[in-house]
């Protein structure tokens, strides 16, 4: 009697049921009929963050029109080192290129290497990779050119980004090393020092070549500790909000003003 009920029930009224189902229970209901399960599965696959990773990459392989449905697809830090060998990283990889709605990716793992994003046929606006760069993952940052938010890990020497790359790039986390790169000639307008602290002092003029007023800055005080207040206004002279990071303790200078903005 109830089955019968829902069969009446209009597709609109269905959708917005299984919008108040608790996550855990919708394998269940994917269970019941064709109808359940391709309304459940679109929630289900739709955000993508388990610690096995290969049990889903094997199950997106398989079931391609699930894959397809994938919007958001999260690879942990904590990946085990079985999940790491060439098998398990070629299924990612397949898994990766079978996910053609995908928006949003973030590679936590930084022992996942960047071959993995070859032929990769998505268009991310959100995108996050926490192992060192390389020219796998320039050649997939220049074929993404709906990327708005980025976050990256560490930066190798001599790498170089078409000019033409990123052109919708607005936000930014990485090392100074990267965004000296990154920032010039796009519309960034919030930027992130992911610099450890302690770290040398950065030239930050670079920031002055956003093609977007820049209005959001985080930055550790020792990367312009000797930076004159007068001069850092002339480079970002837009901004709204400024985050001095202060990992030492005990030690004031005139940066400290720089909270009353």
């Amino acid at each position: 009697m109830n089955k019968l009920l829902l069969m009446f029930l209009d597709m609109d009224v269905l959708v917005l049921i299984l919008a108040c189902v608790n996550y855990s229970d919708l394998p269940s209901l994917c269970r019941i009929d064709s109808t359940f399960y391709e309304l459940a599965s679109d929630r289900l696959y739709r955000h993508i963050c388990y610690p096995d990773v290969l049990r889903v990459c094997y199950t997106l392989l398989f079931r391609p029109a699930l894959a397809a449905k994938v919007r958001h697809f999260e690879i942990p830090h904590r990946t085990s080192e079985p999940q790491r060998c060439w098998s398990t990283l070629s299924a990612v990889a397949k898994a990766l290129r079978s996910m053609t709605g995908l928006q949003s990716l973030h590679v936590a793992d930084s022992g996942v290497p960047s071959w993995v994003l070859r032929h990769c046929p998505f268009r991310v606006v959100t995108f996050s990779f926490a192992p060192q760069g390389d020219a796998d993952l320039l050649e997939f940052l220049e074929h993404q050119e709906q990327i708005q938010d980025l976050v990256l890990g560490p930066h190798s020497p001599n790498l170089v980004l078409k000019p033409t790359a990123l052109p919708k790039l607005a936000k930014v986390k990485a090392r100074a090393s990267w965004l000296s790169i990154l920032v010039p000639g796009r519309p960034v307008r919030d930027v992130i020092f992911n610099d450890t602290s302690h770290c040398a002092e950065i030239d930050v003029k670079f920031l002055s070549r956003s093609i977007a007023p820049i209005q959001r800055l985080s930055i550790v005080a020792e990367n312009v500790y000797t930076l004159p207040i007068s001069q850092f206004v002339a480079i970002v002279p837009h901004l709204r909000v400024l985050i001095v990071n202060c990992p030492f303790i005990g030690r004031r200078d005139t940066w400290v003003s720089l909270f009353t903005f």
